[in-house]
């Protein structure tokens, strides 16, 4: 084989490479579009499966600030009544009408109404409304529904309507059927409890 032919074996070689180079590099880059495009679909997939999350769920820095502050509050009106609470323990059962009584505060930091008794003398002769609304107040009465009472009255069948519409929802009282419905007895116990909360010492009963 002469040297021009060997020249022109070579040439033809390197010409065949240089395709089959260009060939497996253009697979090459198929494949790995192929492998990126099955990737993307698979986390498309994963995505769509996966339930959104409700970011509105979450607690922002701005709920975080006004829940710190709505407890600051709780305890700045705990530290105020305890504060008060003290002063009015300190207050002796036969100490002069005229002797001030510290004004307390509700669970949500609101000023007593205008009859709250300011002195001794005022608290002990306290009336029976002014009690009742103070009791109200400041939270010192429970209400005597029993749910498992209510749920065994709605079982009879001699219930109508209204009585059963009545017994769900129950009307309000006003505040003079409330005294109406108050015994003697209610209301020493009613002022006692209000003395306790209050920190005052006097009683009508004979409890602590």
């Amino acid at each position: 084989m002469s040297i021009e032919e060997l020249n022109k074996r070579v040439d033809e070689l390197t010409d065949l490479v240089k395709r089959q180079s260009e060939v497996i590099a253009k697979t090459g880059k198929q494949m790995m579009e192929y492998q990126v495009k099955d990737v993307k679909a698979r986390m498309a997939s994963l995505n769509s499966e996966q339930p959104k999350i409700d970011t509105d769920e979450f607690a922002t820095n701005d709920d975080l600030v006004q829940l710190v502050t709505e407890l600051q509050g709780q305890l700045d009106y705990l530290e105020d009544r305890n504060v008060k609470r003290v002063y009015n323990s300190h207050i002796a059962t036969d100490a002069d009408s005229s002797t001030p009584i510290a004004p307390l505060t509700n669970k949500d930091g609101e000023h007593p109404p205008d009859f709250y008794p300011k002195t001794l003398g005022e608290l002990r002769d306290i009336d029976a409304a002014s009690l009742l609304q103070l009791c109200e107040f400041f939270e010192l009465i429970v209400e005597n529904n029993n749910p498992e009472d209510i749920a065994e009255l709605m079982k009879s069948e001699k219930l109508s309507k209204e009585e059963l519409d009545r017994l769900i929802n129950p009307k309000p009282k006003t505040l003079e059927e409330k005294l109406k419905g108050l015994k003697k007895e209610d209301e020493v116990e009613l002022f006692d409890e209000l003395a306790r909360f209050l920190g005052v010492r006097i009683r009508r009963g004979n409890g602590w």
